[in-house]
């Protein structure tokens, strides 16, 4: 085939597809832009339940607020896995530790926060190593959602161990629950621990 039928048939094609795109992705984020103007007039709705007037001066955008603020809490759904980068260091053989990075995330029994630090170990499979940020990056994608600390744990200690190839993995989370300290029994300070394992190891560092 000439180039210059192939260059015809792809403008033919551009031509014929790209309206249904378009009407396509039209029809998306208008569906998409419906719904959020939809909550937005539900909160509107609770915020005059509760006695608030959600029109008054200070609150006239307080609506959208809240859906931006939810977008940007929430951006860890979705199959996208950044691609991780191993370095070699063969004479390695022992655990890596990473202790207390900051989280927040929310609950979702009630969309409040629950804060704390995680700490994570992992033995490296034949010195295979991977940079520190990498792994932050990672628990970015399971502390940006709706969370239960528990499967969150267990989530993110199964997720390194496959994703890495490590021989072991061990995850230790210690968060504090707005829907305890906030509502409820209106208690602060309590911590939860939770912790998960996988992989084999000689000993293990929590």
């Amino acid at each position: 085939m000439s180039q210059c039928f192939l260059l015809s048939m792809a403008i033919l094609v551009r031509q014929l597809f790209l309206p249904f795109a378009c009407l396509y992705c039209t029809t998306f984020f208008s569906r998409v832009m419906l719904e959020f103007e939809q909550f937005k007039d539900a909160l509107s709705a609770i915020l005059r339940e509760l006695g608030e007037n959600p029109g008054r001066a200070g609150m006239g955008k307080t609506s959208q607020r809240v859906v931006d603020s939810l977008v940007e809490l929430l951006d860890g759904y979705g199959d996208s896995e950044e691609e991780l980068t191993f370095f070699d260091v063969p004479a390695y053989d022992h655990w890596i530790e990473m202790h207390e990075i900051p989280f927040s995330s929310l609950c979702e029994h009630h969309l409040l926060p629950f804060v704390g630090k995680i700490s994570i170990a992992y033995w490296p499979q034949n010195g295979q190593i991977i940079g520190l940020s990498k792994i932050v990056r990672m628990l970015a994608k399971f502390t940006h959602r709706l969370q239960l600390q528990e499967r969150m744990t267990v989530e993110l200690a199964e997720s390194i161990f496959h994703r890495l190839g490590s021989k072991a993995v061990a995850v230790r989370v210690e968060g504090e629950h707005f829907c305890m300290s906030m509502r409820g029994v209106r208690q602060s300070g309590i911590r939860t621990i939770t912790h998960h394992r996988c992989g084999a190891a000689p000993h293990w560092p929590f």
